[in-house]
């Protein structure tokens, strides 16, 4: 018989598979389903880290806010977060006895249009949790999985061929032929798109494109005046880039009660070094070794540098 062993600084916990218990969603589909167990203190909080988990809730995010949710609900909830899944654990009524354990099989990409949705409902729990009835958090999370998706998988699909023919340009120093190359090599992967038909997700809805470009302004801006201006190396540039990113985007969830990593992702993905990965590569496979090193070695100092900043 196979056994978990979770361990945390003070105890080990054994748990047996037939101990676990499973989340009310399927694990092949997001859909909430309609028949849902007793909603007593415990089984609330895991549909609730279920949904927030599942529709891509940020890694870093995932324990501090659950463990939040269960300490207003006067709940102790223990999380550890493991790469496949997600267990959640209750101590015992009275400290006697093994601890109930549910698990969250699920993991999703983050979803720009249910989880700022998801995150809400969290918050309005955490800050008056005697205020929100469990019909209506049930309601609402039902509300959230009904939602559609702000942007079709064909216009997801199309917008490939104009991203990869600027994305030349910006990123690779290319002229028109490459961009005009990488817009008919885009077809490929937005093909493939349209049969996987599975990362629509990950497209944000209009309403949140104004801070997402504001907050990338400023990232961008921050990393071309330390570049250009104060001739600061590459690494410090992307920590410049990246700090700016996240003091901003952390100022406007502060000011508006918002969701800040909206802003934060969409700015990290121009910081990411990846065309430098890619040299790295061209110069391994063409023989200059010396060449390659150098550009592998300055992507993962730029990627600790932006993992740093944030």
């Amino acid at each position: 018989m196979c056994v978990t062993v979770l361990c945390s600084e003070l105890s080990c916990v054994s748990i047996a598979p037939e101990e676990l218990q499973h989340s009310v969603y399927s694990s092949s589909t997001e859909v909430y389903k309609d028949v849902l167990r007793p909603a007593d203190q415990q089984d609330l909080i895991f549909d609730v880290a279920t949904s927030f988990i599942s529709h891509g809730g940020p890694s870093h995010r995932i324990q501090p806010v659950i463990e939040a949710l269960g300490e207003a609900l006067d709940t102790p909830t223990t999380v550890y977060s493991m790469n496949t899944h997600t267990i959640l654990s209750f101590p015992p009524k009275g400290m006697r006895g093994p601890p109930t354990i549910y698990t969250i099989n699920k993991r999703g990409s983050m979803n720009f249009t249910k989880l700022p949705h998801v995150f809400k409902l969290v918050k309005d729990m955490i800050r008056a949790p005697e205020g929100t009835s469990v019909d209506n958090i049930y309601g609402e999370l039902k509300r959230i999985e009904g939602m559609e998706n702000a942007w079709g998988q064909y216009a997801i699909a199309a917008s490939y061929v104009p991203a990869a023919a600027t994305s030349a340009i910006m990123f690779f120093g290319g002229d028109w032929k490459d961009a005009a190359m990488s817009g008919v090599l885009a077809i490929i992967p937005a093909l493939l798109l349209l049969v996987a038909n599975k990362w629509d997700r990950l497209w944000a809805p209009l309403r949140q494109w104004p801070v997402m470009i504001a907050v990338g302004s400023l990232g961008y801006g921050a990393g071309f005046a330390s570049k250009y201006v104060w001739h600061a190396p590459p690494e410090f540039n992307a920590f410049a880039a990246s700090f700016t990113l996240g003091f901003f985007a952390n100022l406007y969830a502060k000011i508006t009660d918002d969701f800040a990593f909206n802003g934060i992702v969409a700015g990290v993905f121009i910081q990411v070094p990846g065309s430098w990965g890619i040299r790295g590569l061209l110069s391994f496979a063409y023989g200059d070794y010396e060449r390659g090193i150098y550009w592998n070695y300055s992507m993962l100092v730029i990627c600790v540098s932006i993992s740093l900043a944030l």
